[in-house]
């Protein structure tokens, strides 16, 4: 998408106010990245998700939302814009056929983060973890990769 056109979208977007101390960068990125680690079970084939009748799966309101990016941090946003503009498509968001999201996990919101279809097949450390990710529990989120990287 052109920047000027994902300005515009982006600049309806309100960004989530911190009710704490606002997280350092680096400690959102490592923790986004972290991610990566995690079996989703999310099997995207053909044209969707085998969990979903929908064909975008968890991911269908990501055009909507712009990526759910209200509840990243507006410096994340600012200084990767050029890499939102760029990978965002105005019918589908960063969803793509046969992919999934085309955004690397330390620049996906929160909320595309954690959401998860299959629950019941994901080990009981990856539910916890997700579920700090998800509070934007930032502090919990890197003693669990601190411990994590001592196994």
């Amino acid at each position: 998408m052109q920047l000027k056109a994902f300005l515009n979208k982006l600049s309806k977007v309100e960004f989530e106010r911190s009710r704490t101390s606002p997280p350092v960068e680096s400690a959102v990125l490592k923790c986004h990245e972290f991610t990566e680690k995690i079996d989703y079970h999310c099997n995207i084939k053909g044209r969707g998700c085998f969990q979903s009748s929908n064909s975008r799966c968890c991911c269908d309101g990501c055009r909507h939302s712009v990526g759910f990016l209200k509840d990243m941090s507006p410096e994340v946003v600012l200084k990767n814009l050029s890499t939102y503009a760029e990978l965002f498509n105005s019918k589908t968001g960063y969803w793509r056929e046969n992919e999934g999201c085309v955004l690397p996990r330390k620049l996906r919101s929160r909320t595309c983060l954690h959401y998860h279809c299959n629950f019941k097949d994901m080990k009981p450390e990856d539910k916890m973890y997700l579920s700090f990710l998800k509070d934007g529990n930032y502090a919990a989120c890197l003693q669990y990769i601190y411990w994590a990287d001592k196994k």
